[in-house]
C-alpha cells in the first residue's frame, strides 16, 4: 500500500508540530514561503540575551527527515492537492491549512 501524502500549508506553530509529528508515518510536504520559523517569545528574549537569537529562528529544512519543504505560497486547494504561486502544484491525499491568523484594523 502506498504511503499517504499530506500537504501542510503554513509553517506556524501548528504547521511545524504536525510536520514533525507526522513525518515518520506519512509522505509530508510543508508549503511555506519563508526560510525560518520565528519563535516569537524567544525572539523577544533574544533582545535582552543575543545568545538566544539562533534558538528563536528555526530553519524549516531541519524539521523534515523524510518529507519535503516547498518554499512557495499556496494559491488554491483542489481535490488533488495544492496549487502554488509559482505555477506548480503539490499532490496530496490530505491537506491541512495551518496558515494562522492575522489581527488587524477595520473593527
Amino acid at each position: 500500500m502506498a504511503q499517504k501524502r499530506l500537504a501542510i500549508v503554513g509553517g506556524g506553530y501548528i504547521g511545524i508540530e504536525l510536520t514533525k509529528g507526522l513525518d515518520a508515518t506519512m509522505d509530508v510536504t510543508l508549503v511555506e514561503p519563508r526560510d525560518h520559523f520565528v519563535h516569537a517569545p524567544a525572539m523577544i528574549r533574544s533582545l535582552v540575551d543575543p545568545a538566544l537569537h539562533d534558538t528563536a529562528l528555526i530553519p524549516y529544512d531541519r524539521l523534515l527527515k523524510k518529507g519535503t519543504l516547498v518554499k512557495d505560497s499556496a494559491t488554491a486547494i483542489t481535490g488533488d492537492g495544492v496549487t502554488l504561486a509559482s505555477g506548480g502544484s503539490v499532490a496530496a491525499d490530505y491537506i491541512v491549512m495551518a496558515t494562522g491568523a492575522s489581527i488587524g484594523g477595520g473593527f
